[in-house]
């Protein structure tokens, strides 16, 4: 019996250190209105689709299929509506821009998603400057690396744990 529990424990832990802090495949995205990756900005895949910041959303939200929760209200920053989707690991926020749904943050929230170097919560903020380098703005509790029209916050505690990763695109 101790074996079998054993044996269990084994296959257990193998599933989950193949599930965790991974991306899966990619599914190809066409978006209106250009794309960050193409003007040198952050991209990310995450549930098989990549994405870009403060692009047309309408064809990411449909690859990333129905949210576990969506909520929207009226604008404080922006015209029109914002949208927040949520799925599982991460966070997608939408504001409109010039009538087009547009994205603008995608958050992580646990350590099943990773960022294209491979980056995910939990990890040491050490492990982000030796990925992204030392040149991003740090404050203390976060880093904020900027690239072309977007930028990727990592924010950790004191003790140098990150506990959130956020891409965001440049809406000046």
């Amino acid at each position: 019996m101790k074996k079998k529990g054993l044996v269990l424990f084994a296959a257990l832990a193998m599933a989950f250190a193949f599930t965790g802090c991974g991306n899966g495949g990619t599914k190809d995205v066409t978006t209106q209105g250009g794309s960050q990756a193409e003007a040198g900005g952050y991209s990310v895949t995450l549930s098989g689709v990549a994405i870009n910041m403060n692009v047309a959303a309408a064809d990411i939200i449909s690859a990333l299929g129905e949210p576990q929760d969506k909520y929207e209200a009226e604008s404080c920053a922006f015209q029109g509506m914002d949208r927040t989707y949520t799925y599982p690991g991460f966070v997608l926020d939408t504001y409109e821009n010039n009538g087009v749904e547009t994205t603008l943050y995608v958050t992580f929230k646990d350590d099943t998603v990773s960022t294209t170097e491979g980056l995910c919560i939990g990890e040491s903020v050490d492990k982000a400057k030796e990925l992204y380098g030392t040149d991003g703005t740090d404050n203390g509790s976060s880093i904020v690396y900027k690239k072309g029209g977007s930028t990727l916050t990592i924010f950790y505690g004191g003790d140098g744990v990150i506990t959130e990763i956020q891409y965001g695109a440049v809406t000046e």
